[in-house]
């Protein structure tokens, strides 16, 4: 009985590494559109790959253009068409506050305009105590500034 068990555990772990070893053997490409391509990469040539789909013979090429990155089977990557990074200035949004308009739900009625606006401007006021770099309110959008 023991004997079977096991025999029955080490087949299991044998298959498990079998088909981890065979995963573990297939590149992936990954599209910019967002499509994964599982397989082998046989050549990059300087404007596209020559590529293998798992389980076929068929050469695709596929353009650099369209590739973001490549993860091979040895772990290694390589990105393509990387995106631009967008300069943010973190000075310019560092300690801001927006004071949105908000309500409340009682007996199941939302507060109306005039309601809002109040709370509005009861929270700019209690915030404006504890502060005074606030800006006054303008629009539905508030942005203002705490020290």
């Amino acid at each position: 009985m023991k004997l079977l068990q096991f025999k029955k555990i080490i087949f299991s772990n044998l298959m498990f590494l079998f088909f981890a070893f065979l995963n573990a053997q297939t590149d992936v490409i990954l599209k910019i559109d967002g499509e994964e391509m599982k397989g082998k990469v046989q050549k990059i040539n300087d404007a596209d790959i020559d590529f293998i789909y798992e389980n076929e013979t068929l050469v695709y090429q596929i353009n650099k253009a369209e590739i973001k990155k490549i993860t091979f089977a040895s772990g290694r990557i390589q990105f393509f068409n990387k995106e631009e990074k967008h300069n943010v200035n973190l000075e310019s949004h560092h300690n801001k506050v927006a004071v949105l308009p908000f309500g409340y739900i009682k007996d199941k009625e939302t507060s109306n305009e005039l309601m809002t606006n109040k709370i509005q401007q009861e929270t700019y006021t209690i915030f404006k105590k504890k502060s005074c770099c606030f800006k006054i309110p303008r629009s539905t959008n508030y942005k203002c500034f705490v020290s």
